[in-house]
């Protein structure tokens, strides 16, 4: 994939947290065994940290925003980074964990990098229009962190990359925060020629956020 069209997949699947409206929100989702568990847990108090109706005033301002909208609200002090990444988790919460199924890992530092970019705004060091903005990545795109790159595959499910891909690099050089990991098909699909759109081992089946009759592909 173009370096080009690879970051913006990344972006965009951080939008599709914020402005979609999940339709399938009780369905309940069977992994399959061996499935990697989501650690949420990890975030419990970060995530009750914040109010319902800060949450409700967040899906009004987040609705419709694109990532100018977000750098003004970041400007105007009306949001930070590490309040829109504890938005973020929070939707995860609610929509994704064994329901939706598409986020697969999550980055344990995210709420340290968050503040560090907050601390960074403040200073008036800034690192262009992504800084403080929040992306996951499909999981067959490497980080060297502590995230792991398996693309889905159980024979790969403790693999991790040793260092940053190219197009990771340069999002965190902008000032954007890896999120975490989304599920992708197992081996892009390359496993057999009947395999489900959005399934693996690891992640089991992705559900698209509009309903179980659209297709999630990748």
């Amino acid at each position: 994939m173009p370096n080009v069209l690879r970051r913006t997949f990344v972006l965009a699947m951080a939008l599709l947290l914020a402005t979609a409206q999940p339709i399938v929100a009780s369905t309940f989702v069977v992994p399959p065994p061996g499935k990697r568990p989501l650690n949420i847990g990890q975030f419990s108090a970060a995530i009750a940290s914040m109010p319902a109706t800060r949450v409700a005033a967040l899906n009004q301002l987040l609705a419709n925003a694109n990532i100018l909208d977000i750098q003004h609200m970041f400007n105007e002090h009306q949001l930070s980074a590490t309040e829109l990444t504890i938005y973020y988790l929070q939707r995860i919460q609610h929509f994704d964990v064994d329901n939706l199924n598409s986020v697969t890992e999550l980055n344990p530092d995210v709420l340290t990098i968050a503040a560090q970019l907050d601390a960074e705004r403040a200073r008036g060091l800034l690192r262009g229009p992504l800084h403080g903005t929040v992306a996951l990545l499909k999981d067959n795109i490497g980080t060297g962190d502590k995230l792991h790159n398996t693309a889905g595959a159980r024979a790969l499910q403790y693999a991790q990359s040793d260092r940053d891909a190219f197009a990771v690099r340069q999002l965190r050089e902008a000032g954007v925060i890896i999120l975490g990991k989304a599920s992708p098909t197992e081996f892009a699909n390359w496993v057999s020629d009947d395999m489900p759109s959005g399934y693996s081992a690891v992640g089991g089946q992705v559900v698209h956020p509009y309903g179980r009759s659209f297709d999630p592909w990748g």
